[in-house]
């Protein structure tokens, strides 16, 4: 018969080395002049069949063909005859059969696979388990976890705390610490979702126990949630309000709680708008407030100044600020922001406090010089201060008036900060010169403020007076922490004179007053010339190899002083 010669060969070896059966099956016609054409062919249908897989469970036979000779035969101009093309689309059906026994071995083999995954994953999980137990941290007892639950959580009101998430007894610890939950805020996202936070509140409310509340009140709010809060007033600690408009504070009826355990008031906003005749805010039955931070002017708010020890007050009228702080004789620290003159300035009398210790007096940075120096005149010449010790001032003012303040309240300055103005070099000097026991000095007068030489603070003048030397005129003889924050309006050399002369200690007294080292020197350097010579900065960097503390930042970039490591 002229058609198809079926061989059938068997290789026992292969068959031995895989445990079942193996043979190839291969057509030729039996016409020798298309002997090369269809061994082309044969190669093409070349298969394996039955070669038996083990090592799964259970044997699988595979079916592997020539891929190689089937690509090799797409690459040429071959099309094949009737008898080859019956025996391809024999192949394809036999190959859809071979493909229907694959899916449920891969199914099989996958389950394996993921068996075997899920157990790595386990081994895994309890290798950290055991490296776990033997953490440090489980040997720290509740009190130091309650500790380090409170250093880590954050100032954001109503916030669960996530270290409650990472074990049940961790969990438990933040659960039963009230001062964790102590945080709550009404008002503003929260009055669109007043019965969400309804149930949060609640739920702090009762963890937070007999805690003192951190409590924010901005408007708007919802009443339920106001309600809520306000039934807790007798543990209110610290209290935030933030709104500008008068009818607000009204609708608390502060006067109306008892605030035994209230220590903090701060009011954020300044209030804009406020009836005629309106009667002021008032907080008397708070016997233990001792901090305050308000806004706007002195007849808004009726508090009991007298036990008051802090006050910050931003937007007062220099006559507003003195009003204040001659009502407050506990008062140890006062910061007093954006100071306004009023529109009618009335002389007042001196008046004496005798615990302030820290004060700070910023100008509004809108007036005009000559408004800015009226303030700090109409300030200096109104109080005494025997116990002040610090004073910060940003703004243009009057040395004159200054000294006059200095003599009459006779106090031991210790720590001055001079913020951006435009007084003189020679000004300041006169100023340090009257201040033989200051220790810390922060200087920034140039920063934001004239262009011209004249009106340039941290120059070389100024600088050559800080320097020691053997019979000089130099100042602040006790000086140990010195901050310069300007333009490089000097050589580097008379500042780095100025650092070596009181490191090095070779002087011990000056004019009968003993000499102090440096500890620490800050350089914020930023303008028209911030960049100090390279030799300078290894300059500093051997002061700072040497032990004083020094920092130095060149515009925005904090530049590295510490010796690098190899």
């Amino acid at each position: 018969m002229q058609g198809l010669k079926w061989f059938k060969a068997r290789n026992k070896g292969q068959a031995g080395k895989a445990g079942g059966r193996s043979f190839f099956m291969l057509w030729t016609r039996a016409s020798p002049a298309s002997a090369k054409t269809h061994t082309r062919a044969a190669s093409l249908f070349t298969v394996n069949e039955l070669q038996q897989h083990r090592g799964l469970d259970s044997p699988f036979e595979h079916t592997q063909y020539n891929l190689d000779s089937a690509i090799s035969s797409l690459r040429c101009n071959y099309s094949p005859e009737y008898l080859e093309a019956n025996l391809l689309v024999e192949t394809v059906v036999a190959i859809d059969a071979h493909l229907l026994r694959y899916e449920p071995e891969i199914s099989r083999v996958q389950s394996i696979l993921a068996s075997l995954q899920e157990q790595q994953t386990n081994l895994k999980r309890y290798q950290e388990c055991c490296r776990s137990v033997l953490s440090p941290v489980r040997k720290l007892p509740t009190e130091v976890l309650q500790l380090m639950f409170m250093a880590c959580a954050g100032a954001e009101p109503d916030t669960i705390p996530v270290v409650g998430q990472v074990c049940s007894y961790w969990r438990d610890v933040v659960i039963g610490t009230p001062s964790l939950w102590s945080y709550i805020s009404v008002g503003r996202t929260r009055y669109t979702s007043a019965q969400r936070y309804l149930h949060l509140a609640s739920l702090f409310l009762e963890r937070s126990a007999s805690h003192p509340l951190t409590v924010s009140l901005r408007d708007p709010l919802n009443l339920q949630l106001l309600d809520l809060v306000r039934r807790q007033a007798n543990r209110w600690g610290t209290l935030r309000i933030s709104a500008s408009i008068k009818d607000f504070y009204d609708s608390l009826r502060l006067e109306s709680h008892a605030m035994p355990m209230l220590k903090n008031l701060e009011m954020v906003e300044e209030i804009m708008e406020a009836a005629v005749g309106s009667p002021p805010i008032s907080i008397q039955q708070a016997p233990n407030l001792t901090h305050v931070s308000i806004n706007g002017p002195s007849q808004f708010w009726f508090l009991p100044w007298a036990q008051l020890t802090r006050l910050q007050y931003t937007i007062p009228t220099a006559e507003d600020a003195i009003t204040i702080l001659r009502q407050c004789p506990q008062l140890v620290e006062c910061s007093l922001g954006k100071l306004r003159l009023a529109p009618q300035t009335q002389l007042l009398p001196v008046g004496r406090s005798h615990n302030l210790r820290f004060l700070r007096l910023a100008v509004d940075t809108v007036s005009h010089v000559s408004s800015a120096e009226s303030i700090m005149q109409t300030f200096f010449t109104s109080l005494t201060l025997p116990s002040l010790t610090s004073l910060e001032i940003i703004g243009q003012w009057s040395v004159d008036g200054f000294l006059e303040f200095l003599a009459r309240s006779e106090c031991k300055l210790e720590n001055l900060t001079l913020g951006t103005g435009y007084m003189h070099g020679d000004k300041v000097l006169t100023l340090l010169e009257s201040l033989p026991l200051l220790k810390t000095l922060v200087l920034d007068a140039d920063v934001g403020t004239s262009r011209h030489l004249a009106n340039r603070v941290i120059t070389d003048n100024l600088l050559r007076r800080l320097i020691f030397y053997p019979d000089s005129d130099c100042v602040l003889p006790r000086l140990t922490h010195l901050t310069l924050r300007t333009p490089i309006n000097f050589e580097d050399q008379v500042l780095l004179d100025v650092i070596e002369s009181r490191w090095i200690p070779w002087v011990t007294e000056l004019c009968g007053v003993p000499v102090a080292r440096l500890v620490s020197v800050d350089l914020v350097l930023a303008g028209r010339r911030e960049v100090l010579e390279s030799s300078s900065i290894e300059e500093l960097r051997e002061l700072l190899a040497a032990g004083l503390h020094v920092s130095l930042q060149q515009g925005l970039e904090k530049i590295s002083l510490a010796p690098s490591t190899p």
